[in-house]
């Protein structure tokens, strides 16, 4: 009888069990796809980030300046290459053509944020760093070029969210 009584509560238990750990993924699954949907809204990122260049026309051998820009929703800033006491800085990743080289990034001054006592640095509105960006010197007249780039930041407002980029940008090359 005792035997009858154990395995009676036994198979409550393990059924007890499975309704908790069914019920949990239930929930975990409907907060799963709350989130997915709650981020379907931030697809579209705070903030745009392009490529340009000072010419559409290249000449081999002859530098000319590339800029990266990023334009932020209002209130939405980004983080200098120093982010300062927290953050993170804001990277590129530039993939050149072949026989192409790239001076290191310049960054306009950055503005100072201070909340809580912490201190950041880092760009609202809009920012356009920039480069010199040298051709190979064997290009032919009539080519067309593509320079990309991988744009990485941290976007915050009143909270921050992570967002990347693929750009990038086609030129011409023409001889003189």
């Amino acid at each position: 009888m005792q035997k009858a009584k154990y395995l009676k509560n036994t198979v409550r238990v393990v059924i007890l069990a499975g309704l908790t750990f069914w019920g949990a993924m239930i929930g975990f699954s409907t907060e799963s796809c709350l989130a997915q949907n709650q981020s379907n809204k931030l697809l579209v990122s705070p903030i745009k980030a392009s490529l340009s260049s000072e010419t559409q026309l290249i000449v081999p051998g002859k530098p000319f300046k590339l800029f990266v820009s990023y334009d932020m929703e209002p209130g939405w800033h980004i983080y200098y290459k120093d982010p300062g006491q927290s953050g993170m800085p804001t990277q590129v990743d530039l993939m050149l053509p072949k026989g192409f080289t790239a001076q290191a990034l310049s960054w306009p001054p950055a503005e100072t944020y201070k909340e809580a006592g912490i201190v950041t640095y880092g760009y609202s509105k809009k920012v356009r760093l920039s480069t010199m960006v040298t051709p190979s010197k064997g290009l032919k007249s009539g080519e067309s070029v593509s320079i990309k780039a991988a744009a990485k930041w941290l976007a915050c407002k009143h909270s921050c969210v992570p967002g990347n980029s693929k750009i990038s940008l086609d030129l011409k090359v023409e001889t003189k």
